[in-house]
């Protein structure tokens, strides 16, 4: 569905569940050394509903901490999530988004000396359909 259409309204809403959403699958991993929040990937959901949103995170000691958070259009949307050492931890929420809103994952670290870490970030649901327009 290009961008320029206005979503398709015989489409049941989105349910979130456990199946992967087709080419919602953003697995590269990235680092960052920012204070404050910064964009990493990003999608844009076909329809309106509620998603599973996951995504991997870790920082790199246990001297530092590693902050993730899912924002919709450049506004925070999610509750920030935490790690505090190396260990890769898959933070779940179920979120809900309006047709052609972007799913974004922004993260940061507390410490310029520690990076903080994601990967995997992927969206679920019940009742699945394609997205397009992804940014890994």
């Amino acid at each position: 569905m290009p961008l320029n259409n206005p979503p398709e309204t015989d489409i049941p809403p989105a349910v979130a569940g456990d199946v992967l959403e087709f080419l919602m699958s953003l697995n590269t991993e990235r680092q960052t050394a920012s204070l404050a929040y910064v964009k990493v990937k990003e999608a844009v959901v076909p329809r309106s509903g509620t998603y599973r949103v996951k995504f991997d995170l870790k920082c790199f000691d246990a001297t530092a901490i590693a902050y993730g958070r899912i924002y919709k259009g450049g506004v925070a949307h999610g509750t920030e999530q935490t790690q505090a050492d190396a260990t890769w931890t898959t933070k779940s929420e179920d979120l809900v988004f309006d047709a052609l809103d972007t799913v974004e994952l922004w993260y940061k670290t507390n410490n310029i000396n520690k990076d903080a870490f994601v990967r995997n970030f992927k969206l679920y649901i019940g009742n699945p359909l394609n997205l397009q327009n992804v940014t890994d």
